[in-house]
């Protein structure tokens, strides 16, 4: 398992490169996206026997005001979901539930500032 989470982050570059880019036009934060959305969900795994692992399936994002619009865009959040499901089972995680994402701000983060919070629904 640990291999193919090792392999994660690269299905999540992709996804977000194909997928998230064209629908932010300028935005920069893609790098920034695949890694905290990478580190959000590996340290939320839920290991329950060595071959299972149940990927985390509620999201936050933290992100500026000035920026949050663009984020809370149905297709935005749409294509988000996809991308971490999609990563996530390409991987061999599984979800209990569909993922849902949160988006909220921070006034102290800038426009090129973004930070993921992942978790499991009860």
């Amino acid at each position: 398992m640990k291999n193919k989470l090792d392999q994660l982050e690269s299905k999540l570059q992709t996804l977000v490169e194909d997928q998230l880019v064209g629908i932010l036009p300028g935005l920069r934060l893609e790098d920034r996206v695949i890694q905290r959305l990478s580190a959000a969900l590996k340290q939320n795994i839920v290991q329950e026997s060595e071959d299972d692992a149940l990927a985390p399936n509620v999201f936050t994002l933290i992100v500026s005001p000035d920026s949050s619009p663009m984020w809370k865009e149905p297709s935005t959040l749409d294509v988000l979901k996809n991308i971490i499901v999609t990563a996530s089972r390409e991987v061999g995680l599984k979800f209990t539930g569909s993922p849902t994402i949160t988006i909220t701000t921070d006034e102290n983060f800038s426009s090129d500032d973004i930070s993921v919070v992942a978790s499991h629904r009860l």
